[in-house]
């Protein structure tokens, strides 16, 4: 690893530093109880949970609306402002409640200190960003259909059903019959149904 200086008096000066930045932070983790590790991974948990449960939601209701759209993507601009900045504009209260919320939640132990509550909060707020994106994403799926991907939501039993190549010839003839052919169509086509 390069320290990007040349002077070994600078170099050295440089590494004392990063030892001390290095040794603080893996005290302040360990005084914490907080393993970095397991916070990520319990984040990822509770925020995959929710998404889930937005997909589904999504599916039975149907694609945004446009308004709904703009606003997500107003959502992601401000997820990615500065951490504090981002938790300050929102304000104490709510930055306690998403807080509470996220501990209550997942078992997370409540924060003893400010670095701590921001620790948590930038995880928060990086899987809130993360979530919008994703949802932003699974709406495009209402645009096309792509008939290698299984569908989004599960489908009824009624709903499944095919259609028997018979039940088509049926409706075709009574398509025929029924004079619902277009004028454009021509007479042997008519005929051959």
């Amino acid at each position: 690893m390069s320290l990007g200086t040349r002077c070994p008096k600078e170099a050295g000066t440089l590494a004392r530093r990063l030892a001390v930045c290095g040794d603080t932070i893996a005290k302040h983790i360990e005084a914490s109880g907080m393993n970095h590790g397991e916070l990520r991974t319990k984040v990822r948990e509770h925020f995959k949970a929710i998404l889930e449960k937005a997909k589904t939601r999504r599916d039975e209701i149907g694609p945004y609306t446009e308004l709904e759209k703009e606003r997500i993507v107003d959502t992601i601009r401000l997820h990615e402002t500065d951490n504090e900045e981002y938790w300050e504009l929102l304000g104490r209260d709510h930055a306690r409640s998403e807080l509470d919320k996220f501990c209550n939640g997942t078992g997370v132990k409540q924060p003893k200190s400010r670095e701590d509550a921001f620790l948590i909060l930038g995880e928060i707020k990086k899987a809130q960003l993360a979530l919008a994106k994703t949802l932003l994403e699974h709406n495009k799926t209402f645009e096309k259909y792509d008939f290698d991907e299984p569908p989004s939501a599960p489908v009824s039993p009624a709903e499944s059903v095919q259609p028997s190549s018979g039940d088509l010839n049926q409706s075709f003839n009574e398509t025929s019959r029924g004079g619902f052919w277009p004028a454009t169509v021509s007479p042997v086509c008519r005929e051959k149904s």
